[in-house]
């Protein structure tokens, strides 16, 4: 077992060894990239339905305002 045999060429990779490499990391990156697209996905969808609860919210103390103020009105018209 001398010092430039086969330890060389555990060191050194052929060119096909390093394509399929980049190969490999490339598909990793486009996994990683399909991963990150479905959770900005998820995060919209959450968005979204937080934005619709917070319309329904005011919608719903715009009216209660609005009942309350008629029956302001009502009561001070009761008293007249």
């Amino acid at each position: 077992h001398d010092c430039y045999g086969d330890d060389e060429e555990d060191v050194e990779k052929s060119p096909e060894e390093i394509q399929l490499e980049a190969e490999i990391r490339a598909i990793e990156l486009d996994m990683a990239l399909i991963d990150l697209r479905r959770e900005l996905q998820a995060q919209e969808e959450l968005l979204e339905r937080w934005e619709e609860s917070i319309r329904k919210l005011k919608e719903e103390r715009e009216e209660a305002e609005i009942y309350r103020l008629h029956t302001d009105e009502d009561r001070r018209d009761e008293r007249a």
